[in-house]
């Protein structure tokens, strides 16, 4: 479920132009989505 969400949010950043760096990183994913969107991964 929680990869899930990440693939939409990576496709919402993919939308923007921005580079989604969350595949089976977790840090790395709290340190792309909390500054974009304030969210606690």
């Amino acid at each position: 479920m929680e990869y899930a969400i990440y693939e939409f949010i990576g496709e919402l950043l993919q939308g923007s132009g921005l580079k989604p760096v969350y595949m089976g990183r977790k840090q790395k994913a709290r340190w792309v989505l909390n500054p974009l969107f304030c969210i606690e991964a």
